[in-house]
């Protein structure tokens, strides 16, 4: 259920990011592919704004997760600034510091 509060906060982040200038930040979560994770998708897609991407992995699918070398609940970030560093990694972050709320992510 960890993952349906850091849904609900995650727009509160994106607002609060907004409202600090960072307008131009793409949010996607990517949903596990595990058999819970599948069944509760309904209810996260209910919890995210439509700013928010939400990406359901199939079982058959490569696993997103393993590809990027995180788990369920790391903000993986990515620059974007295309004429310098577009799609570098610049942060990983995982639990306890991928707690939205405490800090961290902000």
């Amino acid at each position: 259920m960890f993952c349906l509060v850091q849904a609900s906060r995650i727009d509160g982040l994106r607002q609060k990011l907004e409202t600090q200038g960072l307008n131009d930040v793409v949010y996607m979560v990517i949903n596990h592919q595990g058999e819970q994770a599948q069944r509760l998708h309904p209810m996260l897609a209910e919890r995210l704004s439509d700013k928010i991407s939400l990406y359901k992995q199939g079982e058959q699918q490569p696993d997103v997760w393993q590809a990027l070398n995180g788990k369920k609940d790391d903000f993986i970030i990515y620059d974007s600034l295309c004429n310098l560093r577009c799609g570098r990694l610049t942060h990983h972050i995982s639990l306890p510091y991928s707690v939205i709320g405490h800090g961290h992510i902000e």
